[in-house]
C-alpha cells in the first residue's frame, strides 16, 4: 500500500490524491455498513432456525407422546416429504413448504441454491 501511494503521490496532483482518498473511504464506510447489516441478518435468521427447530421437535414430541404416529413413521415421513423437491438431501426447496405442494417441475434452481451455499461455505 506505501508503494502505491508513494508512486500515487509522484504520479497525480495532490487534489486527484484527495479525491481518491475520499472516495475510498466512502467505499469502505459503505462496506462496513453492508457488513454490519449482513451480521444483523444472519443473526435474526439464525433466531428463526432455532424458533422453527423448537416448534418442529416440540410438535413431533408431543405426536409421539399421544401416539399420532411413530418414531419409525416419523423418519419414513422425513424420507418421503425430503424428496419431494426432487433431491434426498435433508432439505427442502422453500417453494414446497405448504403441505400439499406437488412435486416440484424445476430442480435447477435447487443445485444452484445448493452450490451457491457450498461455495460460500468453502
Amino acid at each position: 500500500m506505501k508503494k502505491l501511494e508513494s508512486l500515487l503521490q509522484s504520479a497525480l496532483d495532490p487534489g486527484v490524491i484527495r479525491e481518491l482518498r475520499a472516495r475510498l473511504e466512502v467505499v469502505r464506510v459503505e462496506r462496513a455498513n453492508r457488513m454490519r447489516q449482513a451480521q444483523a441478518r444472519v443473526l435474526q435468521l439464525e433466531e428463526d432456525v432455532a424458533r422453527v427447530a423448537l416448534l418442529s421437535r416440540a410438535l413431533a414430541e408431543l405426536c409421539l407422546k399421544k401416539g399420532v404416529f411413530t418414531k419409525r413413521e416419523l423418519a419414513e415421513q422425513l424420507v418421503a416429504t425430503d424428496i419431494v423437491d426432487g433431491a434426498l438431501d435433508f432439505g427442502l426447496d422453500p417453494a414446497l413448504t405448504l403441505p400439499g405442494e406437488e412435486q416440484l417441475q424445476q430442480r435447477p434452481a435447487k443445485q444452484a441454491r445448493r452450490k451457491a451455499a457450498s461455495k460460500r461455505k468453502r
